[in-house]
């Protein structure tokens, strides 16, 4: 597939669902204490989400990494409240204000995605194996659960890896689907991730997140 076929292809993929996020509130406090007890979310930020659709996992992690915790757990029982997994809080999920991938700081949240449609200040408008030079080493946690969607994995990992500073982390979760003409990726393994990513991982069995996502830490050396 040559690289503006895929390009397309990802654009309408997510257009087709881009009101949906899979990432839940109890998700990210889960990913927030885990980083705690591993004594790494003190100083942490910056985050960035890769392929975030409608920005709402980028709402999520800002406000949850750094906002009050009675914050958080309102989001997640509110959350409860609604058919899952739409956008549900758009004003709560707005605290504190957004970031912006132009002025990036130690609490910035920042999100890529392929889609024109997500254009936001804290949203960069590019595919995920291609991001900024400047952005070399400069983010302490990484999140993604479309690792499917790479067109050439070996590069998609040298790109995450690359904008991970040493002593981060990479959060990825990853489906157990075959691979289709949008998802080129199929067929996923904890042992698969581990041998391309080459990356020791945190020493912690994660649960499926809320939307069923296997899930797991590495540690960027």
């Amino acid at each position: 597939m040559d690289r503006e076929k895929y390009i397309n292809i990802q654009i309408t993929r997510s257009e087709s669902k881009f009101n949906y996020c899979k990432v839940s509130a109890f998700d990210v406090i889960s990913y927030r204490d885990i980083l705690n007890d591993a004594n790494i979310c003190g100083s942490i930020g910056p985050v960035i989400c890769m392929g975030t659709r409608n920005g709402r996992e980028v709402d999520l992690f800002r406000a949850i990494f750094y906002s009050f915790r009675f914050w958080s757990m309102l989001m997640a029982m509110l959350e409860l409240s609604k058919p899952y997994p739409h956008s549900l809080l758009p004003l709560a999920e707005m605290y504190p204000v957004r970031s912006n991938c132009k002025n990036i700081d130690r609490s910035s949240v920042v999100g890529v995605e392929i889609n024109p449609q997500a254009k936001r200040k804290d949203i960069l408008i590019a595919s995920f194996d291609d991001l900024p030079q400047e952005w070399t080493g400069r983010f302490g946690v990484l999140f993604s659960n479309s690792f499917d969607h790479s067109m050439d994995p070996e590069r998609t990992v040298k790109e995450w890896i690359r904008v991970v500073r040493p002593g981060g982390v990479l959060i990825i979760l990853w489906g157990d689907a075959e691979s289709t003409e949008t998802d080129l990726v199929g067929n996923i393994s904890e042992q698969y991730l581990s041998g391309i990513f080459k990356l020791p991982k945190l020493n912690i069995d994660l649960p499926r997140s809320i939307c069923g996502y296997n899930q797991v830490i590495f540690k960027r050396t």
